[in-house]
This record gives C-alpha cells, sequence and structure tokens, in this order.
C-alpha cells in the first residue's frame, strides 16, 4: 500500500512538473521576440522569494564563442600550456566544440587537448580536429571503469598529457569536456600562483605546487578531480593513477549511501569516491605509504603542496543535469547550505582566501575539527 501511495504521488508530481515545463516553454517563446526575459525570470523569483525564507539570482552564460569579447593576446603563459578537456563529448549545442573556440579568443596560444574516446561521434571529431588550437587524441576504454569511472578519467587524463608532453608543453589544466571556464586570464592566474608560492622545501617528489579546488575544510583529501593546473611532470605523476580492477558505479554507491548512511571518512577509507580515491593513490605512490587520514594531516599537505582556489572562481560550467545541480549553484560554491549546523559546518568550503589563511598560518587547527570528518550523508 505504502509503496502504492509513493507512486501516485510520484505521478502526480511528474505530471504537475510536465505541465508547468510547457508553459514556462511557451513563454520563454513568446517572450524571445520581446526582449523581456529579464523581467520574466525576476518575476518568477520575487514570488519565489514571497514564499521561501530565501533570495534568488541568475546567471546567464553564452553559449556560443562569437557571444564573447575577447582583446586578450598570446603569451609565454599561454603559449606553453595545454588545455586537457578529457572524456565523453558534450554534443548538445555543440557544447564541446564551441568550448574550442572558445578557449581559441580567450586563451589565445594555448592548444586544446581533446582526449576522448573511440567511439564518439565522427563528425564532431574531424569539426574538432579542424580548429586550429585543438589536437585530439582517441583512446580505447580499460577493462574497468574504477570507482565512479576514475579509470576512464585517470587514463584519458594521462593519455592527454602525454600528447601535451610529445607536443613540448609545460603546463596542464586538465578539465572535463563537459566543463567550461570563462574567466579571462586563468592560465597567467595559475601560472602567476605557482611562480609565487613555491612548493615546500620538504617535499622531494614534486617540482612545483598544483592549483586545485577543494570542497569541504574537514573533509579529509576531498580535492577535485574535474580540474587542476600544475607543471607537466608533477600532472603525470598526480594522474598515473593505479587502476581499480572492477567496476563500481554511480547507483551502487549512491544506493550504499543510501543504506548505510555512511561518514565522510567512512567513504574515503571505503574507497568509495573518485576525488580521494585519485589523491590518496597520488600520495601513496610517490611516499611508498598510507597517508594519515585527519583533518590536521590534510590541512598540512595543502599548505605544502597545493594552491586552492574556489570553485567558483573560474566560471566553472558543468553540463550535468543530475537532479537538477547544474542550475544551483548555491551548494556547489558554497554560499548556502540550507541544513547545516554548528554540529556539520558544511558550509566551510576552501577558497583561495582560505587556502591563504592556512598557508600563512593564520588559520590555526583545533583538535575538535576532527569531529567534522564523521559527518553523514
Amino acid at each position: 500500500m505504502k509503496i502504492a501511495i509513493e507512486n501516485i504521488k510520484r505521478t502526480v508530481l511528474n505530471t504537475l512538473l510536465k505541465a508547468g515545463a510547457v508553459s514556462v516553454s511557451f513563454s520563454f517563446k513568446l517572450l524571445k521576440h520581446t526582449n523581456w526575459t529579464g523581467l520574466y525570470l525576476s518575476t518568477i523569483m520575487r514570488e519565489y522569494e514571497r514564499n521561501y525564507p530565501y533570495y534568488m539570482a541568475y546567471i546567464i552564460r553564452p553559449k556560443n564563442a562569437d557571444q564573447v569579447v575577447s582583446i586578450e593576446e598570446s603569451d609565454t603563459y599561454t603559449e606553453t600550456t595545454g588545455i586537457i578537456m578529457q572524456g565523453p563529448l558534450k554534443q548538445e549545442n555543440n557544447f564541446t566544440v564551441e568550448t574550442v573556440k572558445l578557449y581559441a579568443k580567450m586563451y589565445p596560444g594555448a592548444t586544446v587537448i581533446i582526449s576522448t574516446w573511440n567511439n564518439e561521434n565522427a563528425k564532431i571529431i574531424e569539426e574538432l580536429k579542424s580548429q586550429p588550437n585543438c589536437v585530439v587524441v582517441q583512446n580505447d576504454y580499460p577493462q574497468y571503469s574504477g570507482i565512479l569511472n576514475v579509470n576512464y578519467q585517470a587514463w584519458s587524463t594521462l593519455n592527454g598529457i602525454k600528447k601535451a608532453k610529445e607536443l613540448g608543453l609545460k603546463y596542464v589544466w586538465k578539465t572535463r569536456a563537459d566543463h567550461r571556464y570563462l574567466r579571462k586570464g586563468a592560465v597567467r592566474h595559475m601560472r602567476l600562483l605557482l611562480e609565487e608560492f613555491p612548493v615546500d622545501e620538504n617535499v622531494k617528489y614534486q617540482r612545483k605546487r598544483i592549483v586545485t579546488a577543494a570542497a569541504y575544510l574537514f573533509r579529509p583529501y576531498w580535492n577535485m578531480d574535474q580540474w587542476n593546473f600544475g607543471y607537466i611532470d608533477d600532472m603525470y605523476d598526480y594522474w598515473n593513477h593505479d587502476f581499480v580492477q572492477k567496476d563500481i558505479k554511480s547507483r551502487e554507491v549512491t544506493e550504499y549511501l543510501k543504506k548505510n548512511h555512511v561518514k565522510w571518512i567512512d567513504r574515503t577509507r571505503k574507497h568509495l569516491e573518485a576525488e580521494t580515491s585519485i589523491l590518496l593513490d597520488y600520495f601513496r605512490r610517490m611516499e611508498g605509504k598510507e597517508p594519515e587520514l585527519t583533518v590536521k594531516e590534510y590541512w598540512r599537505r595543502l599548505s605544502a603542496q597545493f594552491i586552492v582556489v574556489g570553485k567558483g572562481e573560474f566560471f566553472q560550467q558543468w553540463i550535468k543535469d543530475e537532479f537538477g545541480s547544474k542550475y544551483d549553484e548555491s551548494m556547489m560554491s558554497g554560499i548556502y547550505i540550507a541544513d547545516d549546523t554548528t554540529e556539520k559546518c558544511n558550509s566551510y568550503i576552501w577558497d583561495f582566501g582560505m587556502w591563504l589563511a592556512l598557508y600563512k598560518r593564520e588559520l590555526v587547527y583545533k583538535e575538535e575539527y576532527e569531529k567534522f570528518k564523521e559527518n553523514r550523508y
């Protein structure tokens, strides 16, 4: 009986959502010819604000490269940098191709390396190859996908780095084919950060720091796997990931987390997330020992080996409509997390200012912070 009621609720909700979507679609078709879109969106947001204890805002991003104004010029920062876009091509709105064109305007002189799969759309592959700033690498899939496709990600990234080495490039910005970054001067900015902050003298295996983004202050080793930037040999070592000899799909992980209500640190211990798996594997391979899974040790490594910037600092766009998450930037950026409490502190998110305070020893570790790594999903 309970299941039947839930099914009825779901059916009713889907019907309402579809009806609303049709209404919205029709409204935008009318507005397309009147340039009143901003007024329409503002009206919707005002109604939302009347009914909920939150404010709303919207961001408009260009779909096509010809919408972007840029007076950037090629320089030594971009000419020696490879921008690796790895993974499956995003075909909707010609997203990956338009991103390559956009990067030619925003980061002139940089080489975009598309590292994707042999079964991708041949027509799009040819269009990418025709772009003057673009090189395409096509790969066979590894035997196993690994944890949340981590083997796929590491393999395509590593082969992109190998191509960058062949081309004589010195720096690599690892991104994804379903991502786009709209920050002008981003390559120059990251190179300047590496020049300003040398790696700690006690770290013997890393030539320079790696620029990365990270999530929660108190979630050890959760550095983003979506992008990072560094000297090419460091990036090769970082992404030369030991393959996981099994397949663990997203649905399996999600069901396990829901069933067991797992703690953050337990998910790391059980190797159930790609981000921590990649970073911890890097430390194991380079140091020959298991890293200590504490907030204190994580902070020490961030201070010594990395430069952390905010996840939204480069105006990241991620075309991944998972539960509508690509439209909700408040949680991703840490602006606001609705169910946060002082017992969780989930809204404490790394950005450059927070990392700089750590580096300058203004952000001081306290033993009580270790309790936050026990937060549950």
